[in-house]
């Protein structure tokens, strides 16, 4: 029972290796519901003989070359994985954000969880410039750098950072692209350079004329209103920025960053497809192994996580799947 084990660990390995970021099973860090999902499915076969018999079992019952054909599979999933991580390409922007009164621990950008890596030397890769005042998790600032109490420093709620943007997006013929913001901004698109005027009181918007084609940007934003501690922040608009377009069209939307070629797209998609096949046959000795109701809410829990993404947010909230399918089965069964 050797091979399964290794094979166990070869898929655990293949779930946590980083990829490119514009696949489902893209590696660390597990933050979507199916990368979890396969990592906790997973646990139970390292821990247990008797499941991994069962699978080794199962898969032989299909036919026999099953496990080795799914063992290479693995192993070229893993090739694919490595390459599409040395390949640095993306789908969105680089964002490299700093504080603007405290230094950066170990560079000029702060890190984050979602980038463990540090690649591009970016904080973060944002697949779209839109931010509200509550949206730009910042999570950098969870930090006792950042504990400020004393009159005259900075206001915990309102602290000033800055954050610099590089990439390309694409424009149909005859579109604009508009700058919305409060704070201050410089561009820089397609050689030419815009300095936008500092505005903290209302959100201001620019407009700017483009051609049809693809558009190499850097956009450096900052934030600092002045609101210190004792201030009444109540009145204090907090940071905002939003770089749309299609306006010309009547159909504004965040810009998006260029995709990959779609040979890389490809890649990422043969990598989804082994560790999907990966997972259904390790989820398939689940469903042997329990009665009617338990494999119907065994479905339930994989499929959640696919459907909760998928579904628009005024649908239904991304937990709520799981508590009303879950609710469904048991009244059906």
């Amino acid at each position: 029972m050797k091979f399964p084990l290794a094979l166990l660990v070869l898929g655990g390995i293949l779930l946590l290796a980083p990829s490119g970021g514009y696949h489902a099973f893209n590696g660390l860090p597990l933050n979507t519901g199916p990368e979890f999902g396969l990592f906790l499915l997973i646990l139970p076969f390292l821990v247990w003989t008797s499941l991994r018999r069962l699978w080794y079992r199962f898969l032989s019952r299909l036919s026999t070359p099953a496990l080795p054909l799914l063992g290479v599979a693995v192993l070229l999933a893993l090739g694919l994985k490595g390459l599409l991580f040395f390949s640095e390409t993306r789908q969105g922007f680089p964002a490299c954000y700093h504080p603007l009164d405290e230094a950066p621990v170990s560079s000029i950008c702060e890190k984050s969880y979602t980038n463990p890596w540090h690649r591009f030397g970016a904080t973060r890769v944002d697949h779209t410039i839109d931010f509200g005042p509550s949206d730009w998790n910042l999570s950098f600032m969870n930090s006792i750098r950042f504990n400020y109490y004393q009159r005259g420093e900075p206001s915990r709620d309102r602290l000033p950072f800055g954050v610099t943007w590089h990439g390309e997006f694409e424009t149909d013929p005859d579109d604009t692209i508009q700058l919305m913001y409060l704070g201050e901004a410089l561009l820089q698109l397609d050689g030419r350079t815009v300095q936008l005027p500092r505005q903290y009181a209302d959100l201001e918007t620019l407009t700017i004329p483009v051609s049809a084609g693809v558009h190499r940007f850097v956009l450096s934003y900052q934030f600092d209103s002045g609101a210190r501690v004792g201030d009444d922040i109540r009145f204090v608009p907090g940071p905002e920025l939003h770089l749309l377009t299609g306006v010309d069209q009547g159909r504004s939307r965040a810009a998006l960053g260029t995709a990959p070629g779609p040979g890389w797209l490809v890649l990422g998609a043969l990598v989804d497809l082994v560790l999907i096949a990966f997972a259904l046959s390790l989820a398939a000795v689940y469903v042997l192994l329990l009665r009617v109701r338990g494999a119907l809410l065994l479905v339930v829990c994989l499929v959640a996580p696919w459907l909760s993404e998928m579904l628009p947010t005024w649908f239904l909230a991304g937990q709520s799947v799981y508590f009303l399918a879950a609710a469904t089965v048991l009244v059906v069964t």
